[in-house]
């Protein structure tokens, strides 16, 4: 709960990384008595978001992590544990990272969101709930494109939404889109094709997407990278819901 910017019930929140032994290998902790308006997400007309975060530095290996926090008044605790699986990726096969849901994303120094990858500043959007008012923009990372003598890479995205539910209210918008953008597999689902170029083998793409015409309900997201000089593929899938 907020007031004047500040919470009403301040708490204290820790990140806390194990190894696969339960040794504790890492761990941060911080006061949180004030936010910050930037990083607040609209999920309806009654109901915000705020993301905050903690940043830690793993090794590139699974353990167990928790996250646990205190409210100063009352300390009261909630404390969230559970297994920490870290992907392996290597130098040589096409890859895709996982794909981030975000409510904003900023190519700018001086934007501070709680997610930065290099110059990229991200507002994740960690329930992955989208509205008109909240936007849904995507965030992943392309790994290990093969290159031309040019020195230019050469890729191929395509972005499959397909609604949960088997009732769909979208085949009367299909005909419009599909003409633009690509071609649908079934009823409940459209597939948009772009392709891209890269001066670099390990490419961040990021956009938004426009869902204003489809209806609410929950959807399935699977991003597919084709490499247009090896003809590799490889595909990432998320969830999310629109309303």
């Amino acid at each position: 709960m907020l007031e004047n910017n500040l919470y009403i019930y301040p708490h204290i929140a820790g990140f806390f990384y194990n190894d696969g032994y339960y040794n504790l290998k890492n761990s941060t902790i911080d006061t949180l008595n004030y936010f910050d308006q930037s990083k607040k997400i609209v999920l309806s007309k009654d109901k915000e978001l705020l993301v905050n975060s903690l940043n830690l530095i793993l090794s590139p290996d699974s353990g167990y992590f928790a996250l646990e926090v205190q409210r100063k008044t009352d300390k009261g605790v909630s404390a969230n544990h559970d297994k920490l699986a870290v992907r392996k990726f290597d130098n040589i096969n096409l890859d895709i990272s996982d794909i981030v849901l975000a409510s904003d994303i900023k190519a700018e120094n001086e934007i501070i969101y709680p997610l930065k990858r290099h110059k990229i500043n991200i507002l994740p959007n960690p329930p992955g709930i989208f509205t008109e008012k909240n936007k849904l923009f995507i965030y992943y990372e392309v790994y290990n494109l093969q290159m031309d003598k040019t020195g230019l890479a050469k890729f191929e995205q395509k972005i499959t939404i397909t609604k949960v539910e088997e009732r769909s209210g979208l085949s009367k918008f299909f005909g419009s889109i599909l003409s633009v953008f690509g071609d649908n597999n079934d009823n409940n689902s459209i597939t948009l094709s772009t392709n891209y170029q890269s001066y670099t083998k390990n490419p961040q793409i990021y956009f938004q997407l426009d869902m204003n015409k489809y209806e609410e309900g929950n959807y399935i997201l699977t991003i597919k990278i084709k490499d247009n000089i090896s003809g590799k593929e490889t595909e990432q899938n998320t969830k999310l819901t629109w309303r």
